[in-house]
């Protein structure tokens, strides 16, 4: 009796010591590149940052890929820290800003008036594994429109699209690649918001 409750009570802790592997977050934190000699055509302009337009998986914090075709997964082990819905909105008014085209530049919740609202859709936003699983890319694709805000007549539009291939076929190179890109399409949309005003 005495052997069976030691047992019981090796088997208790035994089972209490197993560790379940947690779920890691990822930050959507892409570089951003400041315009060398902005061209002061908007210096005197303003702009509102209006909340990106994204599918309803980007408004979640689960981290999907594309396998073969057209299947799409998630990663099991692997989550966002913040929905990419808000996170992108986030570094492009970061991005705007620091650009230092316009007078100001102020965020969707904000109630100024200004000059111009830059709406923006996601077109893709995804990692693609290759069909044996080695190796994968991202896809980073976004539609800007600057709009008059006063008439709401747009005024000028931009499509920038980035793929790089990842260092690493796996979570950890997705976020890095996914980074990357959108560091590259939001200095684009810089560059251009930068001549908009002409």
């Amino acid at each position: 009796m005495k052997s069976l409750i030691i047992s019981m009570s090796l088997l208790f802790f035994v089972g209490c010591s197993i560790t379940i592997p947690h779920v890691l977050e990822y930050r959507i934190n892409p570089e951003i590149v400041t315009i060398d000699k902005p061209s002061n055509q908007c210096k005197n302009k303003t702009l509102k940052v209006s909340q990106v337009f994204t599918s309803n998986s980007l408004k979640t914090k689960s981290m999907q890929y594309a396998g073969d075709g057209y299947k799409v997964f998630e990663f099991t082990e692997s989550e966002w820290a913040s929905t990419p819905n808000k996170a992108i909105t986030d570094a492009l008014l970061i991005s705007v800003r620091k650009a230092t085209s316009f007078a100001t530049v102020s965020g969707y919740r904000s109630r100024t008036k200004t000059d111009f609202i830059l709406e923006t859709n996601v077109d893709s936003f995804m990692q693609y594994f290759s069909k044996d699983n080695n190796s994968s890319y991202v896809d980073v694709s976004l539609s800007f429109t600057l709009v008059d805000a006063k008439s709401g007549k747009p005024l000028s539009s931009k499509v920038v699209h980035e793929e790089i291939k990842t260092e690493s076929a796996d979570a950890l190179g997705g976020v890095n690649a996914l980074n990357r890109a959108l560091s590259k399409a939001l200095n684009s949309a810089n560059i251009w918001l930068d001549s908009s005003c002409k």
